[in-house]
């Protein structure tokens, strides 16, 4: 496994193989975290959970604060007390059907999102209650920060992806345009592959995208 510490020795040394520039560890780090950012929104692939309890007559509940990440997509939602899966739903399946459906009460049997944050249960709870949903979600994974930082849940054989943008973003800061693109082709052939694998895992049936209406 790759640490923080390895991959940005690798990087150096593929940079400076082919370069008079020396850049500073700090450069080389925050090359590979945005490496990191692009990769986590472009596939998707860290996911988490976070526990949010329902409170009556409420129908929207702000993610922000909720996650220690940036969400990027709700892909389930469990309603812990009956241990059971609400179905994900468009609002086109409810607000052309019911007249008022936001104020349709009663036990949440559906889960939607709304704008960039938001997230929706249908019908909303009658009444405050110690009743909760787990909420599993895909983030933006967390920035590697110490030498010792590992990438969390990215499989080891998509660890060299940052490499190849960290690679990329400095070559484009050199103004090396021929081998940026270079090593932004690699990156991507490494993102498409992880793209296809976390597709195994998700499917879009269960998956509402922050930002759809």
């Amino acid at each position: 496994m790759l640490t923080l510490s390895d991959i940005r020795s690798r990087v150096r040394t593929r940079f400076e193989a082919a370069s008079s520039v020396r850049w500073s560890s700090e450069d080389i780090d925050a090359a590979i975290n945005d490496g990191l950012g692009e990769l986590s929104e472009a596939t998707r692939y860290f996911e988490r959970t976070a526990s949010i309890q329902l409170k009556a007559s409420r129908t929207y509940y702000d993610l922000r604060g909720l996650t220690p990440e940036t969400v990027l997509s709700v892909t389930a939602v469990q309603h812990l007390s009956g241990v059971r899966w609400l179905e994900p739903i468009v609002l086109p399946d409810i607000s052309k059907g019911i007249a008022e459906w936001e104020l349709t009460s009663g036990n949440p049997t559906a889960w939607f999102v709304r704008g960039l944050y938001w997230l929706g249960v249908w019908p909303r709870p009658t009444a405050d209650l110690d009743d909760w949903v787990r909420v599993y979600y895909t983030g933006v994974a967390p920035a590697l920060v110490d030498d010792g930082d590992l990438p969390a849940q990215l499989p080891d054989e998509f660890v060299p992806a940052l490499e190849e943008y960290a690679l990329y973003e400095l070559q484009q800061r050199e103004g090396e345009a021929e081998k940026a693109l270079y090593w932004w082709g690699k990156y991507k052939e490494r993102e498409a592959v992880l793209e296809q694998h976390i597709a195994h895992r998700l499917t879009t049936a269960r998956t509402g995208t922050i930002g759809r209406a």
